[in-house]
């Protein structure tokens, strides 16, 4: 009898080998579409404006989310499958009487030396009862009994996101805000966000009428309190390097002089040419962006 026990042994080995290969496959698949997702929902975050600090921290946390919850799953579910009643019972799922006959005879297999010593029960009629639910058992087909289901289900998951994130790269903003989330903002794009400028000096010449001596101020916020006819020369340190940088003026409309043309004089080392009025400025207030030299 012992060539039964051996059968249900291999066939129960087998049966486990098919369970965790579609166990593993499918959390694989799942894990990336669940990955792909996460991608495509941070690139939308950025194209939709939201700041890539903050984009690529929870896209990162999402997509580590996923995996660490597909792998503590999947390594569960492998360790059940260790035990042979487990797959015992998921290999006759779909057959009540013959799950019954296996998972005892997987249980009179365990405890035959025990039964054999104590001589309680009828060693022939366990090894009866193993050796027809062997014979049952080969005729059971390993592909329909365990299904690919969960793996194939995955797939088509993993599918659909695929070519969501497909169609996602033909539009521009998406495209983008993919590139930006995998690889980052380029240094000089890094440099040239939000630049903070400080120390901020005032030099003040005052008109010649009023007899009295530059003044130079330091530390203010920009703000220039003045006479009329006052030269302003303003300093400032950006926390970065920058190209090129341009002070923005308001003032009471009219207080301010025309922009230039090409028939004025060349600017000044204080303004730089491109004097602009814009037409955001609130009603009765000028504004210009005036071009700053910069200095290495």
């Amino acid at each position: 009898m012992n060539d039964e026990y051996s059968d249900i042994a291999r066939r129960i080995a087998g049966a486990r080998s098919r369970l965790v290969r579609v166990l593993v496959g499918a959390a694989a698949l799942r894990v990336l579409a669940q990955v792909l997702a996460c991608l495509l929902g941070g690139a939308i975050g950025v194209a939709a404006g939201a700041r890539l600090g903050f984009a690529r921290p929870v896209t990162l946390l999402g997509a580590l989310a996923a995996i660490a919850m597909e792998g503590w799953r999947t390594l569960r579910a492998v360790r059940s499958a260790r035990d042979a009643g487990y797959v015992a019972r998921k290999l006759t799922e779909a057959d009540g009487p013959l799950r019954s006959a296996l998972v005892s005879a997987v249980e009179l297999e365990r405890a035959r030396a025990e039964i054999e010593t104590s001589g309680r029960f009828s060693i022939a009629l366990v090894d009866g009862h193993v050796a027809r639910s062997a014979r049952t058992l080969a005729g059971v087909d390993l592909v329909r009994a365990i299904p690919s289901t969960p793996a194939l289900r995955a797939a088509a998951a993993f599918g659909a996101v695929t070519f969501v994130l497909l169609l996602s790269i033909a539009v521009t903003p998406l495209r983008a805000g993919l590139g930006r989330v995998l690889a980052g903002d380029p240094a000089e794009a890094r440099l040239a966000l939000d630049p903070i400028t400080g120390d901020v000096e005032l030099t003040l010449r005052y008109p010649a009428y009023m007899h009295r001596e530059p003044r130079t101020v330091s530390g203010t916020g920009g703000e220039i309190r003045a006479p009329k006819g006052t030269e302003v020369e303003l300093k400032t340190r950006s926390d970065r390097p920058v190209k090129a940088a341009e002070v923005e003026v308001e003032a009471a409309e009219g207080a301010l002089p025309p922009p230039p043309t090409e028939n004025s004089p060349s600017p000044s080392s204080r303004e730089r040419a491109g004097v602009r009025e814009q037409a955001i400025a609130p009603p009765g207030v000028a504004e210009r962006r005036l071009g700053l030299k910069t200095h290495a």
